[in-house]
């Protein structure tokens, strides 16, 4: 702890956005996630070509290269952006958002995988104002990403998401940057 640990949360997000600034950490995370789920749907597709894909618990499967479970793998990249996203005023880019959500829920390998994915965009909705999603990123979720999914594919976690998302939807189209409702402005 630096202090009395009055700044750190300022020291944070000074620490973050410099990362960012010099070291595109946005990037780099992106990178690093696609990398890991491409070698992970590698495996992952080679077992349903050969027939033994239900032969394995793939939440509980330790990839080559890498120290932890799937699950764990990617659990740690999802806290990981939202401690980053929820220290700083960094905002998700529709480039950005497509490619996690690609990765953790078009092509998740389990079920568990794309519930973190859904929880971690429902935590940011659910968030204190100044770090959620902004109004233009829940329009694009909504809108755009959603859709990509089936309903049958959704958990009580994905309906759960599709619930905040609406409610959140809904009072981003009908309120203008003041919140003031745009069907009584006469």
């Amino acid at each position: 702890m630096i202090g009395n640990g009055l700044n750190q949360p300022k020291l944070t997000t000074t620490a973050i956005e410099w990362a960012n600034r010099e070291h595109s950490l946005l990037a780099i995370f992106l990178k690093d996630l696609i990398h890991y789920k491409s070698s992970a749907r590698a495996i992952y597709d080679a077992h349903v070509a050969d027939g033994t894909v239900g032969n394995v618990d793939w939440n509980q499967m330790v990839f080559p290269g890498h120290r932890l479970s799937h699950y764990y793998e990617c659990h740690a990249r999802v806290n990981f952006l939202q401690i980053v996203l929820s220290n700083s005023p960094l905002q998700l880019q529709p480039e950005q958002l497509d490619a996690i959500w690609t990765c953790l829920v078009q092509n998740a390998l389990t079920r568990e995988e794309s519930d973190q994915c859904m929880q971690f965009f429902q935590s940011m909705l659910t968030q204190q104002q100044e770090h959620r999603l902004s109004d233009s990123t829940v329009a694009y979720i909504f809108e755009r990403l959603l859709p990509s999914v089936s309903l049958d594919k959704l958990s009580e976690v994905g309906f759960h998401l599709v619930r905040v998302l609406l409610a959140t939807f809904l009072v981003v189209r009908c309120f203008d940057s003041d919140r003031t409702c745009l069907h009584c402005v006469h």
